[in-house]
């Protein structure tokens, strides 16, 4: 029995200060888009893939990300995932996955008595739930402008008079 095909490759442990310079030169070694259709990647060993502009795209995109100082994720679009896999690719428990699928957040299909969640679907919430945090907190901070601003001075609570 074949083990299966993993649908999701998470970088838990974050970037180091080493990734992110591999990550620079790489993005330097690419080089322009608009000057490259085709790039060779050599092994030590002297093999050698020769890397179409959506490959190199793809991995300039990733290497800036990492140069940055984010992790990134690889996720493949059109695998069904289960809900164990879809709740770490949102950062969620499982049970709260659970409770989006039931709900009707996120589509998905039974498999018995397992879940299945398209990596799309799962893909497309998370964009939504991203930009209603976005949303969300730029009204907070329209809030606070309105209010003042970040520089008037903080009040906590009613103000208190000293008696006797």
């Amino acid at each position: 029995m074949a083990a299966p095909r993993r649908t999701h490759e998470s970088s838990q442990n974050g970037v180091t200060n080493a990734d992110r310079r591999t990550a620079r030169e790489l993005v330097s070694l690419l080089g322009d888009r608009n000057v490259r259709d085709r790039f060779e990647l050599k092994g030590k060993d002297g093999r050698a893939a020769t890397l179409t502009a959506p490959m190199i795209s793809l991995i300039e995109r990733a290497a800036r990300i990492v140069a940055d100082g984010t992790a990134v994720d690889v996720f493949a679009r059109d695998k069904e995932l289960t809900s164990q896999e879809a709740a770490e690719f949102l950062g969620v428990s499982r049970q709260y996955l659970v409770r989006l699928l039931d709900r009707g957040d996120i589509p998905f299909a039974r498999t018995g008595n397992h879940r299945r969640v398209k990596s799309a679907d799962v893909l497309a919430y998370r964009e939504k739930r991203d930009a209603a945090r976005r949303d969300a907190l730029s009204a907070i901070a329209q809030e606070t402008q309105n209010a003042g601003g970040y520089g008037a001075p903080a009040t906590l609570g009613p103000k208190r008079t000293r008696q006797g």
